[in-house]
């Protein structure tokens, strides 16, 4: 077995590839284990033999703190004393013989963590603590918005009972009490508060734990600050500063790219025991599967040294071609003008002294689309949706009278990045700051909250608040069927949070029983297509999936304010933050002389979400969606927040939706998803103008700027007119209500 391992080594090295010649030493004693007891290094008898000297030299000790000391002080030791066994003086001259050709990998030598291993063993031991004190900062809907959680845990992250209780507090609390717990185990909570810089790491939705580990595998870092540093920080990530405190700043989330950076400036304590890895693979996404190989989203590579790194496939699968760009700092960026897929081997190469190279691979697997969930977890209790319109404001839609014409849409390169991205890490979910900073990255242009206003109206995703206090989260939707009746038959319509290979499944099925899919795009850029079958059995088409399924609902004939859901709130203890510009048509802090206002309330403390109250024309109006209060008041005031172009619903004002009961019937109706789009050179809200007959009907004539027969409008229309007329013959003529 050991003299394949020789041939194969050998000819493995003739052939160029970063495998080693290996010579095999005399047998020792023993029949069967004897040449495996002579190649096992390092054995017992040179670690003992090695701390030996290291406790009777306290010089050779402190030539082990770095790779250069210890060729230069201990190699030489090893090489000429007699009482090292021959395999520890091949390591020995081995390692000198790479230090005097240059190499910057010494780290990567075998001898290297021979020395550190008996150089701990030499080093006198601290007690292990069995109870550590951990600080959680729990993310708001603001930057502001911040709480830590102080409690003892064990190893094991399980919170236990101590002396001192657990508490949440502010930031200026939190380092007050944080002195009058001592001890051991809150040392060094205590110690970073006292450097004036916390670092938090990502723990599960919507918490963060802080953390000395250095910054690494692309986490996303977020920062406590005192204000005495703020001259530290790099002039580039310091707009993103927030004050939290009376002496303190947030700072965050920020990418590993820049959280060396921080690290760095702030002078921020690491641990002494860091794994020394030639190639580390950075940013980029991570899934159970490999890392996602679209080529927006690719991981960057770190290599120690000065070598050169190059990237080949290493199986059938990996056909695309991948190139390593070198940056600053030993970074090197993957390009790649398709998506990659599957196996990778990273190769990190050195020339030496001599015509030789050390070279180091990495395997690195692939894979061009975000791999299916098995399943998503529910929604944590604390956690709700906030309703938009009553319960009854739905209603089961009837026979929809829509043609299906084939069209095979695909997202935009970008746009399809997101949502591979937003599937492959949001199984826990997200949280809004994280989400928006990511979508800002990956589809630059429009507001991100208008692209997942367009998600959740499309039901791709969920929108979540919190109980409890001010803070927003986005959860993905399991993959559903929605059964729709048409003249000619049923249709099945693929909702919920569909990524690339939800929607491979579900072609590959419906086709295999004899169905014909059709994906039609959305209405924008930023707006996800709506793959549907026909001819196809829905019920057996969900069974053969492991989908429910479900009727399609839509907007019933409740018209404002009794479709608003009602809900006792109270604006004491809380302050105007903005008001609604009726010119400008968004909030600023201008006040308005209009007979209609639109207020947005809030309360300093972060523990309870903004109120929006509409005021005049009637009794004031208190609700926590934004949307419903920006509808409402313009109702009241009769001014229009939508103009139909042509074939869309464009929004008429800086922001403002349709209630989501609306927003879902348009989509329904049309099966075009709405989204922002390009208009005059500015991005604006569309909609599908199959919700108009509606929108006269449940928010008055005045909500839409212009109608092309207006005459046609009757408010004594019946729900059987609204649910006919709602949908278009086919994808681009408009309806119509007739007069009853």
């Amino acid at each position: 077995m050991w003299n394949a391992l020789v041939r194969w080594c050998g000819l493995r090295h003739s052939e160029g590839h970063p495998i080693r010649e290996v010579s095999l030493p005399q047998p020792g004693p023993g029949k069967h284990i004897g040449l495996s007891n002579a190649i096992a290094f390092p054995n017992w008898r040179a670690i003992k033999a090695l701390r030996t000297d290291f406790d009777s030299s306290p010089r050779l000790l402190r030539a082990s703190k770095g790779p250069k000391e210890t060729a230069l002080d201990i190699c030489p030791l090893i090489i000429d004393e007699r009482g090292y066994r021959p395999e520890m003086v091949m390591a020995a001259r081995s390692f000198r013989q790479l230090y005097d050709c240059g190499t910057s990998l010494l780290e990567l030598h075998r001898f290297w963590p021979v020395v550190c291993r008996a150089a701990r063993h030499s080093q006198p031991r601290k007690k292990a603590e069995l109870v550590l004190a951990r600080i959680e900062l729990v993310s708001g809907a603001l930057v502001s918005d911040v709480r830590l959680y102080v409690a003892m845990v064990d190893r094991d992250g399980t919170e236990v009972q101590a002396t001192c209780p657990p508490f949440t507090e502010s930031v200026d609390e939190t380092a007050r009490r944080l002195h009058a717990w001592g001890g051991e185990p809150a040392l060094r909570l205590r110690r970073m508060f006292d450097a004036g810089a916390v670092p938090f790491l990502p723990e599960r939705f919507g918490v963060w734990t802080a953390s000395s580990i250095p910054p690494c595998d692309g986490q996303l870092h977020r920062y406590l600050i005192h204000a005495r540093h703020l001259s530290s920080i790099p002039a580039a990530i310091r707009p993103s500063l927030a004050a939290v405190g009376g002496a303190w700043y947030h700072l965050g989330p920020v990418a590993a790219k820049d959280a060396l950076l921080i690290h760095g400036a702030l002078n921020i304590e690491a641990p002494s025991a860091v794994v020394v890895r030639p190639l580390q693979i950075e940013f980029g996404v991570r899934t159970r599967a490999g890392w996602l190989g679209r080529p927006s989203v690719l991981p960057s590579v770190r290599r120690r040294g000065s070598g050169a790194v190059t990237l080949r496939p290493a199986s059938e699968h990996a056909r695309a071609l991948v190139t390593a760009k070198e940056s600053l700092g030993g970074m090197h960026r993957l390009v790649a003008e398709s998506p990659v897929d599957g196996l990778y081997r990273i190769r990190l190469q050195e020339s030496l002294t001599g015509g030789e190279a050390l070279a180091v691979e990495l395997p690195v697997r692939f894979v061009g689309d975000a791999p299916a969930h098995a399943s998503i977890p529910p929604t944590p209790s604390a956690w709700c949706t906030d309703p938009e319109c009553v319960q009854e404001a739905w209603i089961v839609a009837g026979q929809v009278n829509l043609r299906v014409d084939d069209e095979a849409a695909v997202h935009p390169e970008p746009f399809d990045d997101l949502l591979e991205v937003i599937y492959a890490l949001g199984r826990a979910g997200w949280s809004e700051r994280e989400l928006v900073q990511t979508v800002r990255e990956l589809c630059p242009g429009p507001s991100p909250w208008e692209v997942l206003r367009s998600l959740h109206e499309a039901g791709w995703l969920e929108r979540v608040v919190h109980e409890g206090w001010r803070a927003v989260g986005w959860r993905l939707v399991p993959p559903r069927i929605v059964r729709m009746l048409t003249d000619g038959g049923d249709v099945a319509l693929l909702t919920g949070s569909a990524s690339a290979a939800i929607r491979r499944r579900f072609q590959l099925t419906a086709s295999a029983m004899g169905g014909r899919v059709v994906a039609r795009a959305g209405l924008g850029p930023f707006s996800v297509a709506s793959m549907c079958a026909t001819n196809v059995d829905v019920t057996q088409l969900s069974t053969n999936l492991g989908w429910p399924v479900g009727d399609a609902l839509i907007a019933s004939l409740v018209s404002a304010p009794r479709c608003w859901p009602t809900r006792k709130l109270t604006t004491a203890g809380f302050h105007v933050h903005r008001e609604w510009d009726w010119r400008a048509g968004g909030f600023s802090q201008a006040s308005s002389s209009s007979g209609v206002r639109l207020l947005w309330y809030r309360r300093q403390e972060a523990d309870r979400h903004d109120v929006y109250a509409v005021e005049g024309r009637g009794q004031a109006f208190l609700t926590s969606s934004r949307t419903s209060a920006v509808a409402e008041a313009h109702r009241r005031a009769g001014k229009p927040l939508f103009q139909p172009i042509g074939d869309i619903l464009l929004c008429c004002a800086l922001e403002g939706h349709l209630p989501l009961h609306f927003a879902r019937t348009a989509y329904i109706g049309a099966l075009r998803a709405p989204g922002p789009v390009m208009h005059k050179g500015a991005w604006r809200y569309a909609y599908s103008s199959s919700a108009v007959p509606g929108l006269v009907v449940a928010l008055g004539r005045a909500f839409v700027a212009v109608l092309d027969r207006p005459a046609e409008v009757s408010a004594g229309i019946t729900v059987a007119d609204f649910g006919r007329a709602r949908h278009r013959l086919d994808g681009w003529s408009r309806a119509s209500i007739a007069m009853k």
